[in-house]
């Protein structure tokens, strides 16, 4: 994932794996991003803060997360 801090657009990279579905939620805890897997994602509209990410790919679910400023 870079930038970590991002302003505007977050990008995804995956190396050998097939990333199906992504769920982004923020500190709180509610879903702000939820469908199909994709490398970049618009975050400019998103308030500032903490933000988790799981994306599932061959059955398995990959977590981070990302500082948006």
């Amino acid at each position: 994932m870079v930038p970590n801090p991002v302003q505007t657009t977050l990008s995804l990279f995956l190396s050998k794996a097939e990333p199906k579905q992504m769920i982004i939620y923020n500190a709180s805890g509610q879903i702000v991003f939820k469908g199909d897997y994709q490398n970049s994602i618009d975050v400019s509209v998103w308030a500032s803060g903490l933000y988790f990410i799981q994306v599932e790919t061959n059955g398995i679910v990959l977590n981070a997360k990302f500082v948006k400023k």
